[in-house]
């Protein structure tokens, strides 16, 4: 049965609006390595992609010159103005309002639906009955994040130690509280692919600043909490920069399927 506890959680539409810039310059871009590791179907020259929950712009970004046409998708306004500053330059990207669960785009009118970095944040079982209805017979989902390692080096250690310390509802609100079993339930029947890649981002102090501010679950300026926070951060990069840089690195994984009937969810009602 489709786990419907995440109903529970506040609409999360506005968390990123004071973050917008953050986001933008400071978030990592997908290795290439990710999307040639992808089954050849899922991007082709005639594909329609509505990339749900687009954000600022990055995924379909990237996304943009593989395809036909990309229909980005982001229901908060100020990251949806970003986005569409930001992807102008592609002529075949439109930037629309909208979200998983009620995405105002035409019955059956997409290739592929790609969700980056975004998929905790949707109604699951709502969001499943909406892809259907919008996804061509035979179509493709791809659901893809980043996995911020959390061990391995002090500052990957210590970056997560002040995080749990001094953010608002990390823990909560961490998407990879989205399990595998949570992934194959979507997916079911049909079973879901895996493609795993790692990636790093080598920043500076102001670099790894943005990065914090950009994490909805981080204080924000002014917040009790954001002084502590950016001081003990300051400290940790002092301790572990070599020649003023640090380094993130990530696990980026995308989970596909091919078959629009396996998301579940049941009929529209």
């Amino acid at each position: 049965m489709t786990d419907t506890t995440h109903r529970r959680k506040p609409d999360p539409t506005g968390r990123f609006s004071d973050r917008v810039s953050a986001y933008a310059l400071h978030r990592p871009c997908y290795p290439e390595e990710l999307f040639h590791k992808l089954p050849g179907g899922v991007f082709t020259p005639s594909a329609t992609v509505a990339d749900i929950g687009c954000g600022t712009g990055i995924f379909a970004a990237q996304t943009a010159p593989r395809v036909k046409k990309v229909l980005a998708v982001e229901p908060n306004p100020e990251m949806r103005e970003y986005a569409r500053g930001y992807l102008a330059s592609h002529g075949n990207v439109e930037v629309l309002a909208g979200k998983a669960e009620r995405t105002g785009l035409a019955d059956h009118s997409v290739d592929v639906i790609t969700a980056a970095q975004a998929f905790h944040w949707f109604d699951r079982e709502r969001a499943a009955v909406e892809f259907r209805r919008i996804l061509k017979t035979g179509g493709s989902v791809l659901l893809v994040w980043y996995e911020r390692q959390t061990t391995g080096d002090e500052f990957l250690e210590g970056y997560e130690r002040l995080l749990l310390e001094h953010s608002i509802d990390y823990r909560q609100v961490d998407h990879r509280n989205v399990t595998p079993a949570i992934i194959n339930d979507f997916f079911s029947p049909d079973p879901v692919g895996t493609v795993r890649v790692r990636g790093e981002q080598v920043m500076d102090f102001e670099g790894v600043r943005g990065r914090v501010i950009s994490s909805s679950y981080a204080p924000a300026p002014g917040h009790p909490r954001f002084a502590p926070l950016m001081t003990a951060l300051e400290e940790l990069f002092d301790r572990c920069q070599r020649q003023g840089r640090v380094m993130f690195r990530y696990d980026f994984i995308a989970y596909f399927s091919g078959e629009v009937t396996a998301l579940s969810g049941g009929a529209p009602k």
